[in-house]
């Protein structure tokens, strides 16, 4: 046990030194060094199970001690790389649930889109506009709405002002409004956190959908496609339904483990390693509606 012991100590050594590689290179943002940081009493827990086990002679609780600072190491660097952070996320002034609402005014020099939604605890809908990008709702976070424009790109980003996959405690009257630029062809990506999920794509121009939820309801309505458009959905849900137009084929990819599903003119699932495809190729509206969970 002793070797195991010292063994996670080098893993820890070894992953102190790639954090610091990954920021020297710049695939990694310094900021996750205040996320370590945050998690400082996880060395006094750990140095409380190094006693307990000295104490006993229990060479095990040892190890346990020495797993405790290599997981919040390694779990501080996933959540930095992931877009979030340990550190709790800024409150409104009233510490209350707030509304909020912001308006980025269409443009004619903007010829496509890549925009990022985060939701936490909440309900998080995504549907067109008129205005390049817009974004309303409330929430006991200070909301982010960041709108910026590159050689004929705009690049968005609207949150609800906590991460998705990180415990900021229980909100739920958050709402997430997003509505982006019909006339724009996007790159989308939704992280929808815990709640419900609307995303109305009907009127939207798509180039490239990405759906991460671990939501417990959602629905997504595609509408009729600008050439083959690639979606991916990572869902740890306990209902997914999918909408599709009258006339188009669609091929939408889900990873994850799928129990059921119903649809008229729907067939699958088919695939390998976990993935499951759907081809809608009838002239009716479709419905799928699945229930999915992570592997284990």
């Amino acid at each position: 046990m002793i070797r195991v012991k010292r063994a996670i100590e080098g893993l820890t050594v070894v992953a102190l030194g790639c954090i610091l590689l990954a920021n020297t290179l710049g695939v990694l943002s310094w900021e996750v060094w205040a996320s370590v940081f945050a998690l400082w009493p996880l060395l006094i827990v750990a140095l409380g199970l190094d006693i307990v086990g000295r104490g006993l002679g229990r060479d095990g609780i040892r190890v346990a001690a020495s797993l405790v600072v290599f997981g919040g190491l390694v779990y501080a660097a996933v959540v930095t790389a992931a877009g979030g952070g340990v550190l709790p996320p800024e409150r409104t002034p009233s510490g209350a649930v707030e509304e909020f609402a912001f308006r980025e005014p269409a443009s004619s020099s903007i010829m496509r889109g890549i925009a990022v939604v985060r939701g936490g605890a909440g309900r998080v809908t995504v549907r067109a506009g008129d205005a390049l990008a817009s974004a309303s709702g409330r929430s006991p976070f200070v909301p982010v709405f960041d709108v910026a424009r590159d050689d004929g790109v705009a690049r968005v980003e609207a949150s609800l002002g906590s991460h998705p996959w990180v415990w900021a405690g229980r909100a739920p009257d958050a709402e997430l409004e997003v509505a982006l630029s019909r006339d724009v062809p996007w790159d989308l990506a939704i992280e929808a956190g815990a709640g419900q999920l609307v995303a109305d794509f009907q009127d939207l121009r798509l180039s490239k959908v990405r759906i991460d939820t671990g939501v417990s309801e959602s629905t997504v309505m595609f509408g009729e496609p600008d050439g083959a458009v690639p979606v991916e959905i990572n869902a740890g849900v306990s209902s997914l339904t999918l909408r599709f137009p009258k006339t188009s084929s669609f091929t939408v990819a889900i990873e994850g483990a799928l129990a059921s599903s119903e649809g008229e003119g729907v067939t699958g699932p088919d695939g390998s390693d976990g993935a499951k495809t759907y081809r809608h190729g009838d002239p009716s509206h479709a419905t799928v509606t699945t229930s999915l969970s992570r592997p284990g």
